[in-house]
């Protein structure tokens, strides 16, 4: 049994009887959104910095968040100028969507600054949030969109995963993403791959999954 002597500084006792992830991360974001506290020990480390980073720019978790495409012209120039990333990309496609049936996910493929440049199906008939999200010109920074996993692999560099409400805005809180960078030959992050499930957690290692296909796609 777990003694409080053992918890985090500011882990409330109360955090000990919920039982679940979604429970806490509950609990979690009330902590931090509403009473100002520092959920320690229940949130990442990084997700709570990419939280501050989106209140210091003034974002408001409970606004509804629309997935807006940037300007065509940049989208084109998105397209044009990550010709050698896209083409990766579709040629581990196959493989990609192989390796994703049955498990409800979705993937997709930005460039280095957020833009959508890629993405496979839906992953379930009924999705709704990835139906607006994952199209080709939406701009998935987290200045964009908040704390995402894509946004927060390009904030750190390293691969990332943004479970429900561990996402900014409470209208993401049913995606669970996991997401990776894709380097190149000079070691800078040059787009990231990332899965997502929409309403459903992961049952499979998913940060395990987008690195090996992050590495694969990098090493074309």
């Amino acid at each position: 049994m777990v003694s409080l002597k053992e918890l985090p500084v500011n882990t409330s006792p109360s955090a000990l009887f919920f039982s679940s992830p979604q429970q806490r991360t509950t609990l979690a974001r009330q902590r931090y959104f509403e009473e100002g506290e520092i959920p320690s020990g229940v949130i990442n480390s990084e997700v709570l910095a990419s939280w501050a980073r989106c209140k210091r720019m003034r974002l408001n978790p409970r606004d509804a968040l629309a997935f807006n495409p940037v300007t065509a012209s940049r989208a084109q120039l998105a397209l044009q100028r990550n010709r050698q990333l896209i083409e990766a990309w579709n040629n581990e496609l196959t493989e990609i969507e192989r390796t994703l049936v049955g498990t409800s996910c979705s993937a997709i493929l930005t460039d280095s600054s957020g833009v959508l440049v890629g993405a496979t199906g839906p992953g379930r008939p009924d999705a709704k949030i990835v139906l607006s999200a994952h199209r080709v010109g939406i701009n998935l920074s987290e200045e964009s969109v908040g704390t995402t996993a894509p946004g927060l692999v390009l904030k750190t560099g390293k691969p990332a995963a943004v479970l429900g409400g561990e996402h900014f805005y409470e209208g993401v809180g049913p995606m669970y993403c996991a997401a990776a960078p894709i380097h190149n030959t000079l070691g800078q992050v040059m787009g990231v791959f990332d899965v997502s499930s929409e309403g459903k957690p992961f049952d499979f290692d998913a940060t395990s999954v987008v690195s090996l296909y992050a590495t694969s796609i990098e090493n074309r």
